[in-house]
């Protein structure tokens, strides 16, 4: 069944799953290490430990929807998850002190065991990328350079929804026409705005995809969030989420269509 998960996705974005893109989508990147021990050696062996595991969190979270995980027999082991990462990357320049270690790394997994991993436990999961997205951020009531910072160096490849950021930030509604040039520069399949905004004290972030010669489609809401840096990593992931529901096919052979 979770073969045919992943054939179906395929063919609904019309590409299949290269070695590359495998290794796109069973790494994690934005692990922050910051980890103080007696001596430097042992920070450096709990940070890294640490990260291990927050990232076969993430990787977990990024591959599945949240009422599957709760499904999960046996139970979701995130150590022995961790286990299963084969390579380290440093996203940022490592700090050492005699006592404190602080960095930013990748971590890739073994695609063949993680899949397993929750193959055996029942799990769906989708492992198919979506086309290149161009993140378009825009605000109602908000600061638009604020919201602009918030975006700075966000592109990730690694998503199962793999995204650029439009090198401008809106404060009016937008149309296809308005993004078309730089989606097709960018080589991307759509463009999606991320439309900030205030709502009885928190942040919103509304997601509406624009494609050519489709009208404009809301793909979610997503909020309340205490700050713009929070919004922003909200609008992401429910970005993604938004995508699996879409493509994700459970064990009645029924694609969750949410």
């Amino acid at each position: 069944m979770h073969a045919l998960v992943r054939f179906l996705a395929a063919l609904l974005l019309a590409a299949g799953l290269s070695s590359a893109a495998a290794a796109q989508v069973f790494s994690v990147r934005d692990i922050a290490v910051d980890e103080t021990a007696p001596t430097i050696q042992q920070a450096i062996e709990q940070g890294r430990a640490k990260a291990r595991l927050t990232a076969a969190q993430r990787l977990v979270e990024k591959l599945t929807l949240a009422e599957d995980r709760a499904q999960a027999n046996p139970a979701l082991d995130y150590p022995a998850l961790a286990r299963l990462v084969i390579s380290t990357d440093f996203q940022a320049e490592e700090k050492r002190t005699a006592s404190r270690y602080i960095t930013t790394l990748i971590m890739r997994f073994n695609a063949d065991e993680v899949r397993s991993f929750l193959e055996t436990r029942g799990v769906p999961f989708v492992e198919a990328q979506a086309g290149r997205t161009l993140l378009v951020p825009s605000v109602s009531q908000q600061d638009v350079a604020a919201w602009a910072r918030a975006w700075d160096g966000k592109a990730d490849a690694t998503r199962l929804t793999p995204f650029v950021v439009s090198r401008a930030t809106y404060d009016r509604p937008l149309r296809w026409a308005d993004v078309e040039a730089e989606t097709i520069a960018q080589q991307a399949a759509r463009a999606v705005v991320a439309e900030a905004y205030n709502q009885d004290g928190g942040v919103f972030v509304r997601l509406t995809e624009l494609r050519a010669g489709a009208p404009a489609e809301v793909l979610a809401v997503a909020g309340p969030f205490s700050s713009l840096a929070a919004a922003q990593a909200g609008a992401i992931d429910a970005m993604e989420t938004a995508y699996k529901r879409a493509v994700v096919v459970r064990t009645t052979g029924q694609t969750s269509m949410d």
